[in-house]
Order: structure tokens, then C-alpha cells, then sequence
């Protein structure tokens, strides 16, 4: 492995709402063109921030203007955006899948509850653009029918050879419950296009309480075969733990038992290679480096000893956070790593890095021959 090129997409700018620049994620369209969307706002959680877009047409050495595209005002309430996760389910039309935090119904309190860990009221908000990007026009809602939790989108939505889609989501509690929290990482599934999304899937949890699966981030591989990979938080360390995996052949019914990949730090999705490796990237804060690892048994192990190190944050003066907290990454100064594969043998990989309060989105363009 090694890079080809790399850069920075967008540059966060000083004491403005373009200064705290986070989640980030990538997708390569149909028509060659690199699409990566990020959350922007004046920090890392505040309440002002939006969803940013941007596009290349030539491997990241320029991009577009940033556009905001998405409104945070969603059914007269006042919002934020966290996040956006692309899909190209039919050739040509683009899916974005929103996640939108009601800032208004409680006021104005921290989006995470440090008490109970429950999660301000969430939506999945669903746009389309038929241009590659260029222009959105809302499509529906992926409606929870539970007042009892709050499901924030985590990843891009699947699609099975057959038409068969997977949102993938994490269960968290209301903002004030104060009841033991059943963490789960689960799947809300539509058989019909995505017009109604009525069927759900839990995909990992942990029924003793002990682990948290957080964030899934997944794909399908050749042969329906579906794998989630997540960053794991172990409640007894009150501390994040190695990466684990888990995989459904039987279209979302079952699932296998998750199990640890061996690897730090946060995952990214994966992609498959056309010879049938599987490819992730991952930022750990105890090694401060974002890597790339690439696996030759479908996904369950990784060759350690050959990891590409794609950023290195081990210069910068900021230490990594000594909490052992389940929020601690709101001090971390890089890291959620997402890639897309452009061809054979070729990743782009994005994620953000800076000094925590004021931060990039960085892009590389890496090659993974075997």
C-alpha cells in the first residue's frame, strides 16, 4: 500500500461557524465524481451547525464551493445537522440520509445527556439529487414508531441484490431517562424502494450491558453477505476497546456474535476489492494515527504488521484526552476516518484533523495493490 496524493477539502476558519469541521463522509458517484459531506459549525457539538458539501471531478486536487445544502428547520422546529451518509441506489439519483437533532423541544441543553446518556430527539431525513449533487429536493422521513428511544442514523443505507435496504442505526435512550441504557446497534429495513421502512433488525448488542457496539459502519459484499464493523466501548474499563465485526448471510435476520478485529480506534466503513479483500481505516488515539488496514478472510482479521499510516497527529502539542469516558472523543483533535473505493486497486480516504477547537477535513488518495 501507499499514497498516491492527499490534501485538504476544506480549511476551518477561525472563530466563525465554519470553524469546528467533523464527521465526514465520502462517496463515489457513477459519474466519477468524488462527493464528501461534513457537519460545520463553530464547534465540534454546537447547536449551529449544518451539513457541508462539496464535490471533485479530479481525485481531491480541487473541489467545489462548500454549499449548504440541507435545512435545519425540519417541521417549524429549529435544528442542527450531525451528519450525512451518501447512496447511489439507482444509477444517476443520489440518496442522502440526514441526521437531524431537535434543538428546540427541550432548550438549550448539550445533545447528550452527561448524566444519563440519553439523546436529545433525532430524525433521518431523506433528500435526493438527480444532478449528482448539485441540487436536493427532500424525499421523505425514516419515521421511528417508538416514543420509548431515539435512533440516530450512523452510516449510508445498504442495498441487497435483490432491492432490499438497510438503514443502520444505534438505539439510545430519551434525554431523561434515567433506566439502565440497552445499548443496541440495529437496522431498520424497506422492501419497497424505501417508501416504508416498517421491518427492523437488531444487528449486535450486548445483553449483559457490559459492551456498547457503537456507530456502525458497514457494507454488502459480493454474495448479499452483510458486515458491520464498531467501535466498541466497554463499560466495565469506562473505555473504548478494540474494534469488533460481525456478519448476517440471511439478509439482515441473524446476525453472528460480535468479535474483536485485533485493531484500535474507530472504524470507518468497509469496502470490498474486486478480488475479494476487504479494506477498512481506522483513527486511534492511542497511537494518534489514522490507518489503513486491509484484511484476506473476509473482514475478520487484519494484517497489522502491513497497516498504511495515512496521518500521524504525533508532532501536533495537543495530547490525546486521559478521560476514560464514553464522551471523551468531543476533545480528540482527529479522527472519523470514512474511504470509498474509486477503482480496483485505488481508496479515498477523508477524515478531520486540527487542534481540536478549529479543525480540517483532509482527503488521501491511497493505492492497494496486493
Amino acid at each position: 500500500m501507499k499514497i498516491i496524493d492527499s490534501g485538504t477539502v476544506f480549511y476551518g476558519e477561525e472563530n466563525t461557524r465554519k470553524c469546528g469541521n467533523y464527521i465526514p463522509s465520502v462517496f463515489a458517484m457513477s459519474n466519477g465524481e468524488i462527493l464528501v459531506c461534513f457537519r460545520s459549525g463553530s464547534g465540534k457539538t454546537t447547536a449551529d451547525a449544518s451539513i457541508a458539501l462539496m464535490i471533485s471531478g479530479d481525485m481531491g486536487k480541487t473541489f467545489s464551493e462548500v454549499e449548504f445544502p440541507f435545512d435545519s428547520v425540519y417541521e417549524g422546529k429549529r435544528g442542527s445537522l450531525w451528519s450525512a451518509y451518501a447512496s447511489e441506489l439507482e444509477t444517476g439519483v443520489i440518496t442522502m440520509a440526514v441526521f437531524w437533532i431537535d434543538r428546540q423541544t427541550l432548550g438549550s441543553v448539550e445533545w447528550v445527556n452527561s448524566e444519563t446518556y440519553g439523546l436529545l430527539p433525532v430524525k433521518t431525513l431523506l433528500y435526493k439529487s438527480r444532478d449528482f449533487g448539485r441540487s436536493w429536493v427532500f424525499d421523505s422521513e425514516i419515521e421511528n414508531t417508538s416514543s420509548d428511544f431515539q435512533l440516530p442514523v450512523t452510516n449510508h443505507i445498504y442495498k441487497l441484490s435483490g432491492g432490499t435496504l438497510f438503514c443502520p442505526f444505534e438505539k439510545y435512550k430519551n434525554y431523561y431517562d434515567t433506566k439502565p441504557w440497552q445499548q443496541a446497534a440495529v437496522m431498520k429495513i424497506s422492501h419497497d424502494g424505501g417508501r416504508s421502512w416498517d421491518d427492523c433488525t437488531v444487528a449486535a448488542r450486548d445483553d449483559t450491558k457490559r459492551l456498547w457496539y457503537n456507530d456502525q459502519r458497514g457494507c454488502v459484499l459480493s454474495g448479499d453477505t452483510i458486515i458491520n464493523y464498531y467501535p466498541t466501548f466497554d463499560t466495565q474499563k469506562n473505555e473504548y476497546v478494540n474494534v469488533h465485526m460481525n456478519e448476517s448471510n440471511d439478509m439482515g435476520k441473524t446476525w453472528t456474535r460480535p468479535k474483536d478485529t485485533g485493531i484500535g480506534g474507530m472504524s470507518s466503513a468497509p469496502v470490498e476489492l474486486p478480488d475479494g479483500r476487504i479494506v477498512i481505516c481506522t483513527s486511534d488515539q492511542k497511537t494518534k494515527t489514522v490507518d489503513i488496514y486491509i484484511s484476506e478472510d473476509g473482514g475478520e482479521s487484519f494484517d497489522t504488521e502491513r497497516a498504511l499510516t495515512v496521518y500521524s497527529a504525533e508532532k501536533e502539542s495537543k495530547k490525546v484526552s486521559d478521560d476514560k469516558d464514553f464522551t471523551e472523543w468531543t476533545s480528540w483533535s482527529f479522527g472519523r476516518p470514512q474511504i470509498a473505493k474509486i477503482n480496483g486497486s485505488e481508496i479515498f480516504v477523508v477524515y478531520y484533523a486540527g487542534n481540536g477547537g478549529c479543525t480540517d477535513i483532509k482527503w488521501a488518495l491511497c493505492e492497494v495493490k496486493k
